[in-house]
């Protein structure tokens, strides 16, 4: 395995191994290995149920 530049199919098998997911799960990370598109889809799904929570909260910017 070359270590200076992993491609998306190395980085998704090691945060499958063991006690890796445990340890970012611990720290408040939610792994999921996957690829661009759904990780783009992710983000965009956040920022829609993100601007939701905002919204519904009447949270507004500081003038």
């Amino acid at each position: 395995m070359n270590y200076g530049r992993l491609n998306n199919q190395e980085i998704a098998r090691f945060l499958v191994a063991p006690g890796v997911k445990e340890k970012f799960f611990g720290a408040g990370q939610e792994v999921v290995g996957s690829g661009p598109e759904q990780l783009g889809a992710k983000v965009k799904a956040e920022i829609i149920r993100l601007g939701k929570v905002i919204k519904d909260a009447g949270i507004r910017e500081k003038p």
